[in-house]
């Protein structure tokens, strides 16, 4: 594990419990399928980030490339094509009326889960 700046901790942990909470997963149960310690994911949660191999388990847990784990924890540099992309539906869904807003949710569930 490393230190990584207050910003880079809260980007970590904000993706994590939205990824989490998608699947309806504990950390505990995030480090159960991704075959780490909890400790790791605790030590995360307080301001020390996972290496390089804790993050390739996370990915494999999550079901995504490894990469994006990579880049949430600061291993490597955010991409510029996925920030614009973020803020886009960040800004669309901060436009939305609270019941639009479920819509929208259960519609990225359904795209994430049935149609990769």
């Amino acid at each position: 594990m490393r230190n990584a700046t207050a910003e880079q901790i809260d980007i970590f942990n904000r993706w994590l419990s939205e990824e989490l909470a998608m699947r309806g997963w504990s950390d505990f149960e995030l480090s159960r399928r991704a075959k780490i310690t909890h400790a790791v994911l605790s030590h995360a949660r307080m301001g020390t980030l996972p290496k390089w191999e804790a993050c390739v388990a996370i990915a494999a847990a999550l079901g995504m490339p490894a990469e994006v784990v990579f880049r949430k924890a600061g291993l490597l540099p955010s991409d510029p094509r996925e920030d614009l992309v973020k803020a886009e539906m960040d800004a669309l869904y901060g436009e939305a009326s609270k019941e639009t807003r479920l819509e929208i949710l259960r519609y990225v569930r359904y795209l994430v889960r049935f149609c990769k």
